[in-house]
């Protein structure tokens, strides 16, 4: 059985402490961040849903400051899963990511129109108009498979969204591997959309 598709990761961004929270089509919680600031240079908890009793999943970096940082997905006894690492300076203008899972290289991430987060990073700080970004511009992302076929496995759409940060994760390919997997793959996705989120 597959995972319902899209995935949806939504940030509260009004909010006395920051929400995040990942529901799949079906509106079935996959996963859920609730902290005063998200700081990935810091360990960050991923918990089942809103009720914060199971705990999932934690984010490490490897390095406090570094153009290409890289992070470690670990099981709630501690053992690594998988790591999503940010190219460096090639991906000072558009954004590319490297995800692997039990030492494997499995996908890649690329941003498709570097211009649409530059604009909204830019309206975005804005007084006013910036709340008014989520439904300008959205920048998109595309999931390949670190093979020589390089296919499409899916794709990351930001969504329109007001006083709130809407992105989607659309099936192109990712459904193939198992539910389990499937999990893990979202995990280290969403860190890439926070490390987005975060860049502007």
């Amino acid at each position: 059985m597959n995972l319902p598709y899209p995935v949806n990761i939504n940030f509260k961004i009004i909010a006395l402490a920051e929400q995040m929270s990942v529901t799949d089509a079906a509106g079935k919680e996959l996963f859920y961040i609730k902290q005063k600031m998200f700081k990935l240079k810091e360990k960050i908890e991923v918990f089942t849903d809103r009720s914060k009793t199971e705990l999932l999943y934690t984010v490490q970096a490897d390095r406090v400051l570094d153009f290409s940082p890289e992070y470690t997905l670990r099981d709630a006894a501690g053992i690594p899963v998988g790591t999503i690492k940010r190219h460096g300076k090639r991906s000072l203008w558009r954004a590319s990511y490297d995800i692997t899972l039990g030492g494997q290289h499995i996908a890649h991430i690329g941003e498709l129109n570097p211009w649409a987060k530059v604009m909204d990073n830019m309206f975005g700080e804005i007084p006013i108009l910036g709340l008014l970004t989520g439904f300008l511009f959205h920048p998109m992302y595309s999931i390949r498979a670190a093979d020589d076929s390089g296919r499409e496995l899916g794709r990351i759409h930001k969504q329109r969204a007001f006083f709130e940060g809407r992105f989607a994760i659309y099936d192109g390919g990712l459904s193939q591997f198992d539910v389990s997997t499937q999990r893990h793959i979202i995990a280290l996705i969403m860190v890439a959309v926070l490390m987005e989120r975060n860049s502007g």
